[in-house]
């Protein structure tokens, strides 16, 4: 199932998962409540991280089946500049939530996000100790890396005046017009 749309437009599943990732990255970043010492801030924080690792699991094979490539259409920096940024993103995607697991089993024996006991790993676990101290560190390079995935779309936009943002806009945003150069 490979995407051949000639508008160069990305699918809308992958649109909406990509969106409702950044929602869930901005929330878990917006709430970094401490979890152990409960109350909803800790509760929404480790919901929004789940949601991150969900969404990009789901995202990461479905980008595969559908043939999305990074950067297509500019020129080769561009496309490995971007290919890049994709690897980091989805690097960190991944362990961003894995590191906060871990540090919510390095700091309380069990977890109960609405009324599901959340299984921990082994607080005991070098594995578990290692990336626990991590996750405050990942979760800041994942919105310094967003941040710069953003800016190089918002320029794209607007000082390019290409269609490298609109490809993963909602349909109804990116046929708005472009202010080009």
């Amino acid at each position: 199932m490979r995407h051949t749309s000639t508008s160069g437009r990305h699918p809308a599943l992958l649109i909406g998962l990509h969106w409702l990732t950044a929602l869930a990255v901005v929330a878990a970043y917006a709430n970094g409540g401490d979890p152990d010492k409960g109350g909803l801030s800790g509760q929404f924080h480790v919901a929004a991280g789940l949601a991150v690792f969900g969404l990009t699991v789901l995202r990461l094979p479905l980008r595969g089946l559908t043939g999305v490539k990074s950067g297509e259409g500019l020129p080769a920096w561009q496309q490995k500049a971007a290919q890049s940024v994709q690897a980091t993103l989805y690097l960190l995607l991944i362990l961003t939530p894995l590191s906060g697991w871990a540090a919510l089993a390095d700091k309380a024996p069990h977890f109960v996000l609405l009324a599901w006991s959340l299984p921990l790993p082994p607080a005991q676990a070098s594995w578990v100790q290692g990336l626990s101290v991590l996750h405050t560190g990942l979760g800041n390079a994942l919105i310094a890396v967003a941040g710069m995935h953003a800016l190089a779309a918002l320029l794209h936009h607007y000082v390019s005046g290409d269609t490298v943002l609109e490809r993963m806009l909602p349909a109804r945003l990116a046929s708005r017009p472009t202010r080009r150069r």
